[in-house]
């Protein structure tokens, strides 16, 4: 990101060119996380059958 000021206002340029790069890197851990919080919701299910 770019912030360019001119007098008493700021305009800001935004530079997409790397955002593919973390949105790779978030999914890597939104699938991991996604799994963990599957395994938790069937350990729960499992328990309130077992009472």
């Amino acid at each position: 990101m770019i912030v360019i000021p001119q007098g008493r206002e700021r305009y800001v340029e935004a530079r997409f060119d790397k955002l593919s790069e973390v949105s790779d890197w978030i999914e890597e851990y939104r699938q991991i996380w996604e799994a963990r919080f599957n395994r938790l919701d069937d350990l729960l299910e499992q328990m309130k059958k077992e009472k």
